[in-house]
């Protein structure tokens, strides 16, 4: 539906700024009378705000704020002014010169009572003290091995270093005795069989887990230039005979032994050796020639057909121990005159030494195996 024309007359005096009295005209009357405060407002706060940030008035912010920076940066200044004894920075100084003049005074030597002096006296006397402590430690490691000397060469002058060797022989034969379980006897000391006879120094009897309990083995130890091979064959001899026993082993030392002697050497019943009581690497001559002779003492008290086979075995270790220990003494020779085949001769000894261990392995293993072949034959 249309409006009427006395309604859009009407809607148009509404917007009309003839007339006074329309909306329209009051509208613009308000915003002007509403423009015109907001001018005044806004003039007043824009007063305002340069009037704080006005130099010119002592009670603005910016004054009080100029006025807090000045106060600040002459308290800094002040503190780190020289001319002020006050401020920091002169405190600062003082403490730092004094400091100084502490530190260059406990470093100077010029001053006995400063810390280095001091520290050096301390250590001076440490020194001379060490000094003189090593002085009569070395004087005193002199004079013993002097008195050692002394004694090393009294001892190869006298009959006290036959002793000393056969001593020392006995203590490890005592111990291969111990590790198979067979009484070992120090006999040098007391007569045997034979009336006055005292030769045989040790005796060792195989155990009762052995295969052939009770039977005896005498050891004679020399270190004697005037013994030749055929003297020492024929003590061992009186030495099983004095001392009840069916095989003997004479043991050379290597310092006094015969010119050209094999390091290892069986006789029938008799062994021959050389062992150097100061290289442990001649026990090994030692605990052969104890394996053999087990072997050979067992040999003659089982000599039935069923342990043939177990004493041909025997025969062959102890022809091959003999072997392995001459070739053996052949390489100490090359190793002594032919450096440059070093390595070679090294590596040959290492398998020899091997060899033989293997090989007196195998001789006991068929010793002890006779045992069980003599209780059957029983």
């Amino acid at each position: 539906m249309k409006p009427s024309r006395e309604q859009r007359e009407h809607i148009l005096q509404e917007f009309s700024l003839d007339n006074k009295q329309s909306a329209l005209s009051r509208l613009v009357a308000e915003l002007a009378a509403s423009n015109g405060e907001l001018k005044t407002d806004l003039k007043t706060k824009v007063d305002s705000l340069v009037d704080e940030f006005s130099l010119d008035r002592p009670d603005s912010a910016l004054s009080r704020l100029v006025g807090r920076v000045e106060t600040a940066h002459k308290a800094i200044t002040n503190e780190f002014s020289a001319d002020n004894e006050h401020s920091a920075i002169a405190r600062l100084s003082r403490m730092l010169q004094e400091t100084s003049q502490q530190i260059d005074k406990h470093l100077t030597l010029d001053d006995d009572s400063s810390a280095l002096a001091r520290l050096k006296r301390e250590l001076l006397t440490t020194i001379e003290s060490l000094v003189s402590s090593n002085s009569s430690f070395q004087s005193e490691v002199r004079t013993t091995l002097a008195t050692l000397q002394a004694r090393k060469e009294e001892a190869a002058r006298s009959t006290r270093h036959g002793q000393t060797f056969e001593e020392q022989i006995g203590l490890l034969i005592a111990t291969e005795g111990q590790r198979l379980n067979d009484p070992y006897e120090l006999a040098g000391m007391t007569t045997g069989a034979i009336k006055n006879c005292k030769t045989g120094d040790f005796v060792t009897t195989l155990g009762p887990d052995s295969a052939a309990p009770g039977a005896r083995v005498v050891w004679e130890a020399k270190e004697d230039r005037s013994y030749d091979l055929k003297r020492a064959l024929a003590e061992i001899e009186l030495a099983r005979k004095n001392r009840q026993a069916q095989i003997g082993v004479f043991v050379f030392s290597k310092s006094t032994a015969p010119e050209g002697l094999q390091p290892f050497a069986r006789y029938g019943s008799d062994i021959v050796i050389m062992w150097d009581a100061e290289n442990t690497d001649s026990d090994l001559n030692v605990r052969v020639a104890y394996s053999v002779a087990r072997a050979l003492v067992i040999r003659e008290n089982h000599e039935s057909i069923e342990s043939e086979q177990a004493l041909k075995a025997i025969d062959i270790a102890t022809r091959a121990i003999e072997k392995q220990l001459e070739h053996l003494d052949q390489i100490k020779i090359w190793a002594e005159t032919v450096r440059n085949n070093g390595e070679k001769v090294v590596e040959r000894a290492a398998k020899m030494r091997s060899d033989l261990a293997k090989e007196v392995d195998a001789l006991d293993r068929q010793v002890n195996g006779l045992k069980s072949t003599g209780a059957r034959a029983a």
